[in-house]
């Protein structure tokens, strides 16, 4: 319909499955110049792989005591700042952006304002070198499915460079110095061990979200509270959840 614009999301009006916006496609370029790839040397990207691809036996004592996180149904961003405190780097899943006014920036620059107080910015650069990762959710980003007045990024790990992912009390430390909201926690302290996947998925991943109870939960994450690396995380989907989408 005229109405439309570029970019809007035309799901139902087309009876697609799955609708990519645009802040989700490779294609971004700097003037020209080619894609600016994700800065794989500097940290993970974020993206899990699937629980049924896991093999758990392989975890060892690494499956005793795992958190399961919301997995939230928006766009993926990654936000470095070096050692001084300085933002280096804003990323969607696969680029850096360029300085723009997507929802990466909208975010970069919200963080930027929350830096400029003293104390905050103090023991903020205490703290870095970090890797900010989450998923931005609200306006126009997946139909808002947790109904959001505006754009919010809500932080599943930090880091400090090298991949030495920090624990769930570390991340939560960073996000309450610059106000941000973290993924829901659905559950702690897990023993995975000789768990089968069926068990997982009915337990953990289905329900409701923890962000809007009347939307359904995309599915969770898991990762190891006892080895925090990349390699001990998964994502596990809602079928249900799933079927709809």
């Amino acid at each position: 319909p005229s109405s439309r614009s570029e970019g809007d999301d035309v799901t139902h009006l087309l009876g697609l499955r799955k609708f990519v916006p645009p802040e989700e496609r490779d294609s971004y370029t700097t003037g020209g110049s080619g894609i600016v790839k994700f800065p794989s040397q500097l940290c993970q990207r974020t993206e899990e792989i699937r629980l049924q691809n896991t093999n758990l036996a392989d975890w060892g004592e690494a499956a005793s005591d795992v958190m399961f996180t919301e997995k939230l149904h928006g766009t993926s961003a990654t936000y470095i700042f070096d050692a001084e405190g300085r933002l280096t780097h804003v990323c969607s899943r696969n680029v850096v952006r360029a300085e723009d006014d997507s929802v990466w920036w909208l975010v970069a620059r919200r963080l930027q304002k929350v830096l400029t107080e003293e104390k905050t910015r103090e023991e903020f650069q205490a703290l870095c070198p970090v890797v900010l990762q989450g998923e931005i959710c609200g306006p126009q980003i997946n139909e808002n499915l947790y109904q959001l007045p505006q754009p919010e990024l809500y932080l599943f790990t930090t880091s400090g460079l090298e991949f030495n992912r920090h624990t769930r009390a570390q991340t939560e430390h960073i996000a309450r110095v610059l106000g941000q909201p973290v993924v829901p926690m659905v559950a702690d302290h897990v023993d995975l061990r000789g768990l089968p996947t069926k068990h997982i998925l009915m337990d953990y991943a289905e329900g409701q979200s923890l962000l809007n109870p009347k939307a359904l939960r995309e599915g969770v994450v898991g990762r190891s509270n006892v080895v925090c690396r990349s390699k001990f995380s998964f994502k596990a989907i809602n079928n249900i959840w799933l079927c709809c989408h």
